[in-house]
């Protein structure tokens, strides 16, 4: 995103749900039940967030919610194409509601009331989960999954029909992604029985279907926009990268500590300010016989410990942040090349991951942290690049 498109959005005390497509943003606060809006990219009217409402879920509190595109028609017989357009789809445990961004934006401009969503599915129990589809397939047919329980509906947006029952994980689904844009049809699902299943909406079968992973639960998913390669983050903040390209003959590619990649992130910067300030403290310069590779490890020691932090403490606070991966973005691609071909030129996307105290960015063909950015409600240190 430009600088120029980032601006402050007044919030409530905590947002509790969070999701983006990029051009959209929106969020459930601290009651769960308003759901907000927001336009990312300029546009006319106003910046302030639009609070969404729908009688369907006001018993219970929201769940999980998601912004993106799709064909969103009705449960009619015959109903009306209003072509591809932005969609927010949220959900509790008695309803999933659809509504479309365009006509929300539309009604505020009139002053008008807000339309209510409508109702994609009820009854299926507590969502943990959802995912939604651009496309599927040459007919373009828009799909959204909804993950609750150890099952994962899949509803035609068109015409809000209840076209699949996946079952085939032994606990609660935690997350999902389709494949866009290589198979669009392919619906990647993982949970808390820390497997990973591949679905095939068009055929209506199973693609692959992994071991236990990991003894953490797997919490989210993100497909690589550049190769036909999913990431895979679990609660002990451990990534892995399955090839999809020779399914289903599926293969882990690499396995990526970002837990401990973070915790050396905040080392390194604790040993920075530690050297800045013993830089402008007074005192005789210390010049040691030892080897360069044993100084750098014993001068980080003596940094630390005159900054106050003993070995006692290091060990109280080494959780700076949870492990757990919460949400994983790759970055769109981008190439000058014609027709959408990548070819060789085009800059690898990046990857996001978020936990709940920081955010790293990995180059997705190396898959070497770029960045790391501290949340500082924690005391913790600065961004590191």
């Amino acid at each position: 995103m430009e600088a120029e498109h980032v601006r402050d959005v007044e919030t409530g005390p905590s947002i509790n749900l969070l999701d983006t497509d990029g051009e959209s943003l929106v969020w459930a606060e601290e009651d769960f039940v308003t759901l907000s809006l927001i336009q990312v990219l300029p546009r006319p009217g106003s910046t302030h967030p639009l609070r969404l409402y729908s009688h369907c879920l006001r018993q219970a509190p929201l769940t999980a919610v998601c912004v993106g595109s799709g064909r969103l028609g009705s449960s009619d017989p015959r109903p009306q194409d209003f072509g591809l357009q932005p969609v927010v789809v949220a959900a509790n445990k008695y309803a999933v509601v659809v509504w479309r961004v365009r006509e929300l934006h539309a009604a505020m401009s009139r002053g008008e009331p807000l339309p209510e969503g409508m109702p994609a599915l009820t009854g299926m129990g507590p969502v943990d989960a959802l995912a939604l589809s651009s496309s599927h397939g040459a007919s373009n047919v828009n799909m959204l999954a909804i993950c609750a329980g150890t099952c994962v509906h899949v509803v035609e947006l068109l015409t809000l029909k209840h076209v699949y029952r996946l079952e085939g994980h032994a606990a609660p689904v935690t997350c999902a992604a389709f494949c866009e844009p290589h198979a669009p049809h392919w619906l990647v699902t993982a949970g808390e029985d820390r497997c990973v299943i591949v679905w095939d909406l068009k055929e209506g079968s199973l693609v692959y279907q992994s071991p236990i992973l990991t003894a953490s639960a797997l919490t989210s998913i993100a497909v690589d926009p550049s190769y036909l390669r999913v990431a895979v983050g679990a609660a002990d903040g451990v990534l892995r990268f399955f090839d999809l390209a020779a399914a289903p003959a599926c293969r882990c590619l690499q396995v990526l500590d970002l837990a401990k990649q973070l915790q050396r992130a905040v080392d390194q910067s604790a040993a920075a300010n530690a050297a800045a300030a013993a830089a402008t403290a007074s005192g005789p310069k210390v010049v040691r016989a030892q080897p360069a590779w044993k100084q750098q490890f014993q001068e980080q020691d003596d940094l630390l410990q005159e900054a106050g932090t003993n070995s006692e403490s290091q060990e109280d606070t080494a959780p700076f942040f949870s492990a757990a991966v919460l949400r994983l973005y790759y970055s769109p691609l981008r190439t000058a090349l014609p027709d959408g071909d990548t070819g060789l030129l085009a800059e690898a996307p990046r990857l996001l991951a978020g936990s709940m105290r920081a955010l790293a960015v990995l180059d997705s063909s190396s898959y070497a942290m770029l960045q790391s950015h501290f949340f500082r409600s924690g005391g913790l240190p600065s961004p590191h690049v």
